[in-house]
């Protein structure tokens, strides 16, 4: 099963589209296979980030999502597979990755009536056009056809906007710019999201946000940018809620994932990293930017497995980002031992025995006493941030750090937590196929949290191949997304 991502900016001019268009020809190329829809129908356009890949452009001659929408409406048979434009790309990996694109509709004289014609109010309330579900069941056969589906929206608050920050994604990329209303904008429509998408008549997953600050000019103006970094982080951290856990994380994230202004990429439509793939090796790049929000992406929010930002001025070299084919980067793959050492903190051996020892002595209780619980947690944490910069993602006493997390987590019935240092640790053995007993163990606390697996859907195909035979009644498969590489789970 694929994702859906709706690229949206409550504010225009911050570069929405031309991330998107970036973000899908990278996933492309790393042999992703990704759908990109033009859902802008009052200024649609993305199609001319495509015209230097290819010559002859079919926009005029495909009907694209305002003819899908009247086709709903007027209960027509108009399938989506009609509306594909192919985008040739260079698959630099082995696989099957292609790039496919729906633009807004036929550029005809009737284009503008078509939109104008849509009454959404009736369409939602009208229980023979069956609307939402036909949105619905589209969205359905999009994740079964492809890895990626990558949606631009309207601005603002709309009424076709609502249907891309609602009904289609399980990711809202919200870009903004460093303002108030651009902020205070997008944090408004997420929560708004959030709410609304509970009421759909479908289980679905938490909508997860990525809030990401573009234009940021901090080689220019660096104090400016750190002080409404900490402002921004202050006004929406509990916005990252559903991937990124630790509090006073977001403004971490805030300094290393950001679109830099550039002046030279602020002219024409531009795929930069097809048109100077050099510039992935500068950290400091609008190119390199949308590598990190590309394999940000790929790696499914995790972000201690992407490569953080480096602030560098111009010139400045980063380390070879394991480019491939044309000097494009492939995703980077976990290597043990590919984190900083820290010599500020104690041996990560003895922080290892405390978290096993501290997770005996928490077993079966209920911290009633909040210093407690924070006290425990925050060391918790320690020692987990210790080993994963001593020793890797992979080393056993990263992977029993984790399993502490879990534990400690799930004792205190918080299944939400308890869940994502579970997951976390089978993403990491999944791209790493850890064989340590540690891995094992964590393996096997799929089976106590069974619970987790009947609440959340999307949990059974990431733990099904490590359940045994005998644990129904989850769907058991070894069939592993694409998006998150070829490693297949083992029999149960």
């Amino acid at each position: 099963m694929g994702m859906v991502l709706t690229f949206y900016s409550y504010k225009g001019g911050v570069g929405r589209s031309m991330a998107l268009a970036n973000v899908a020809f990278l996933l492309a190329c790393w042999g992703r296979k990704v759908l990109t829809v033009d859902f802008d129908l009052e200024a649609p356009g993305l199609e001319h980030y495509w015209a230097g890949l290819k010559k002859d452009f079919e926009r005029k001659y495909r009907p694209g999502v305002v003819d899908l929408l009247c086709s709903f409406r007027d209960r027509k048979e108009t399938c989506w597979r009609d509306c594909l434009i192919s985008i040739d790309v260079p698959v630099n990996v082995k696989g099957e990755g292609f790039l496919h694109f729906i633009s807004a509709g036929r550029e005809t004289n009737d284009y503008i009536k078509l939109v104008q014609s849509l009454n959404y109010d009736v369409l939602f309330d009208d229980e023979e056009i069956s609307f939402g579900q036909s949105l619905l069941r589209m969205r359905q056969e999009w994740l079964e056809s492809y890895d990626f589906i990558l949606i631009d929206s309207r601005t603002g608050i709309s009424d076709v906007g609502g249907i891309c920050t609602i009904i289609f994604p399980d990711i809202l990329v919200a870009i903004f710019t460093a303002n108030k209303q651009s902020v205070l904008g997008c944090a408004e429509v997420i929560r708004r999201a959030r709410s609304a998408q509970e009421k759909l008549p479908e289980d679905r997953r938490f909508l997860r946000a990525l809030p990401l600050l573009s234009r940021d000019d901090r080689r220019a103006e660096g104090d400016q940018s750190e002080e409404w970094r900490i402002k921004i982080a202050g006004e929406i951290e509990e916005l990252f809620r559903g991937w990124l856990w630790e509090s006073g994380k977001a403004k971490k994230v805030l300094d290393g994932l950001y679109l830099p202004y550039v002046a030279r990429w602020s002219f024409g439509e531009k795929l930069s990293v097809h048109e100077r793939p050099s510039e992935l090796n500068d950290p400091g790049s609008l190119s390199a930017a949308y590598a990190r929000l590309a394999r940000l992406i790929d790696a499914d929010l995790e972000w201690d497995l992407v490569e953080p930002a480096v602030i560098s001025s111009p010139g400045d070299q980063a380390e070879d980002l394991q480019s491939r084919g044309e000097n494009l980067p492939a995703p980077k793959e976990i290597r043990e031992g590919d984190h900083r050492e820290s010599s500020e903190r104690a041996d990560a051996d003895t922080l290892a025995q405390m978290s096993r020892e501290i997770t005996s002595l928490i077993s079966g209780k209920d911290y009633e006493n909040d210093k407690d619980y924070k006290n425990t947690k925050d060391l918790l944490e320690e020692v987990f941030e210790v080993c994963l910069a001593k020793y890797g993602p992979s080393d056993q006493k990263t992977l029993e750090a984790m399993g502490s997390l879990a534990d400690f987590h799930w004792n205190r019935m918080d299944k939400e937590q308890a869940q994502y240092w579970v997951r976390r640790g089978l993403l990491v053995l999944r791209e790493a196929s850890s064989t340590s007993q540690a891995a094992e163990e964590l393996r096997g606390r799929a089976v106590p949290m069974g619970v987790l697996l009947n609440e959340d859907p999307s949990m059974s195909t990431a733990f099904a191949g490590f359940l045994p035979e005998q644990f129904p009644p989850f769907p058991v498969t070894n069939q592993l997304p694409p998006r998150h590489g070829s490693f297949t789970f083992p029999e149960g």
